[in-house]
């Protein structure tokens, strides 16, 4: 249970928590009837169980606690209740089984296979399982052998139920969405926990079955005749076709000998009567699966490459110049896609976690709004991924672009009417490669700045002057970590220092060591009023949860160690108190 919990992403919490619970649940039906165990003792364990969860989370409260406390002042919840469920394509079904068949599903889909899987506009995500694995899971179901039984149902159904969800099953997965803020918050990508734990499990008891012809021959059979049907369905809709032809048919051929071989061993297993020639079969399936699953992989298939041994031109550019200001990428599979800034230590304004920060959110889409069509994950966080060479139908906020401390924009290569576009901005183009242009911005704001008060306009909300850039000061920033930041300079007259990074409730300030209240500047960044003269400016962050989960944590660990000290003393408690009892 303790890994479920190491695991701090949300939505993969939730469903590896369905997952590891359906096991636990089926696992105890299984005990409560070959033991004969009474309501009494099925309450204790349940109990005993959720005070070992609840104590697994309080170990790990350092962790938890801040997420839980974030969770408010964020827009986490909103965020991902907001986002619409997009379930797989009919189309994907053969790639459960093999990732290489009609089309390569693993890593490499070919974009006439993305066209096709997405005519009805669902995902084309591959949840990929092994054909062997799928077939030994059928042998999981007995009624010879019925010591399992309630273990493997519970079992099957939580990997139905996640089938159902990810395929649009209707009736499965109107009923999941129907459960507030999760059915939106764990997307398609997102279920693989509730299927694969089960599925581990059921595994080992269909190779147990096998062992001792309790399997039901026949249930293999209608999984073969499920993926003949989707392969049929797939090959008259999309069809044989280059690239790479002999290679398709050669994967399609060797996916059918595999599940046939292996419905025929698990028809023989369970008719033979020779226990050892049984044993050969199962273990030769064991062996199988691993093979298969290794080689399904494609580790093999592709040369190992080290983005950080040998990084993309532009980026060992921007790792060179960049210092503390900021990348703006447009696009994707060039510059500083998805969290590739965070990995190279530089700050990317289209980092996804950005995306949990509503007022930043805001100031984004004021800073870049595209046309609808040009909106693929835009609303969810600060992308432009999707966006395209059209400078006529998108509008891009300068003044918010200079202010944001963006430095660099990386475009594709071909965005020859944005390069145009900003050529009249000013903007220099410093750098060519095969896929990006680089282009520096020669006037982006200091990252950190003092400007008169007086100057500032008369609002509620703290804004700048529209001639800023010709009033402030420059700050220096002599320390930036993550939780600590110290500035320092000198003003004439009282005046506001800004920090263009993002505000939060739990930054704290200090100005010339004593403490003062941080405003928010445009809604996102950190403002600081400072007195005339030189000043120190320090900003630390620490979650108002942080000594609470400390002390948690630690109590739970005094906890822990009591309980390996005095071990036998609480073993003979839970013995006596767990013994097993006659209804």
């Amino acid at each position: 249970m303790q890994p479920s919990f190491l695991n701090t992403f949300i939505p993969t919490t939730f469903t590896g928590l369905f997952g590891l619970y359906a096991v636990l649940l089926g696992y105890i039906l299984l005990r409560y009837r070959q033991e004969q165990r009474n309501l009494r003792w099925l309450l204790r364990v349940l109990i005993v169980h959720a005070a070992c969860v609840l104590a697994s989370i309080l170990l790990l409260a350092f962790t938890y606690f801040p997420i839980v406390e974030n969770l408010r002042s964020t827009d986490t919840v909103s965020t991902y209740s907001e986002r619409g469920f997009i379930p797989l394509s009919w189309a994907m079904i053969p790639s459960v089984f093999s990732p290489s068949h009609f089309f390569e599903s693993y890593q490499a889909m070919e974009q006439a296979a993305v066209d096709y899987a997405g005519q009805t506009k669902r995902s084309n995500r591959v949840y990929h399982f092994g054909t062997t694995a799928l077939l030994l899971a059928t042998c999981s179901i007995s009624v010879k052998r019925r010591k399992f039984s309630r273990l493997a149902l519970v079992c099957t159904l939580a990997i139905l139920i996640g089938f159902g969800r990810v395929f649009g099953v209707p009736g499965i997965s109107s009923l999941i969405s129907k459960i507030p803020v999760i059915s939106y918050m764990i997307a398609d990508r997102y279920w693989w926990p509730v299927m694969q734990i089960p599925l581990i499990f059921l595994v080992a008891l269909g190779v147990n079955n096998l062992q001792n012809r309790s399997a039901i021959p026949g249930l293999p059979f209608i999984l073969l005749a499920l993926l003949v049907g989707s392969l049929i369905a797939v090959g008259i809709t999309y069809g044989l076709r280059e690239p790479n032809v002999w290679y398709k048919g050669w994967s399609i051929s060797l996916l059918l000998v595999t599940a046939v071989v292996v419905s025929l061993a698990v028809t023989l297993s369970a008719y033979t009567s020779r226990a050892r020639l049984r044993n050969h079969i199962v273990s030769a399936l064991v062996i199988l699966t691993f093979v298969e699953m290794t080689v399904d992989t494609k580790t093999l298939r592709y040369a190992s490459e080290d983005l950080f041994a040998n990084p993309p031109t532009e980026i060992t550019f921007l790792k060179q110049r960049i210092g503390l200001y900021r990348t703006l990428t447009i696009g994707v599979s060039h510059g500083l896609w998805h969290e590739l800034g965070s990995a190279f230590s530089i700050q990317e304004v289209t980092s996804i976690n950005l995306g949990t920060l509503s007022n930043y959110m805001g100031y984004f889409h004021a800073m870049v709004s595209l046309e609808p069509s040009q909106r693929r994950g835009y609303n969810y966080y600060p992308s432009l991924a999707t966006m395209q060479d059209t400078p006529d139908r998108n509008t891009i906020h300068w003044t918010a672009i200079d202010l944001l401390g963006i430095k660099y924009i990386i475009t594709p290569r071909n965005f020859s009417q944005y390069r145009q576009a900003f050529l009249d901005q000013d903007l220099i183009p410093v750098l060519e490669t095969k896929t990006a242009y680089v282009y520096q911005n020669p006037h982006v704001f200091p990252r950190a700045f003092t400007i008169d008060q007086d100057s500032l306009p008369k609002d509620e909300a703290i804004s700048l002057p529209p001639d800023a850039l010709s009033r402030l000061h420059a700050a220096t920033i002599t320390l930036y970590r993550n939780n600590d930041v110290v500035l320092n300079g000198t003003v004439t007259k009282p005046s506001l220092l800004v920090l263009t990074d993002n505000w939060h409730s739990n930054w704290t300030a200090f100005v010339n060591d004593q403490p003062t209240e941080i405003l928010p500047v445009y809604g996102t960044f950190r403002g600081v009023p400072v007195p005339a003269g030189p000043y120190e400016v320090r900003f630390h962050y620490q979650p108002r949860t942080l000594k609470a989960a400390i002390f948690t944590s630690g109590l739970i660990i005094v906890i822990l160690v009591y309980l390996l000290l005095d071990y036998r003393r609480i073993d003979l408690f839970l013995t006596t108190h767990f013994a097993t009892r006659q209804l």
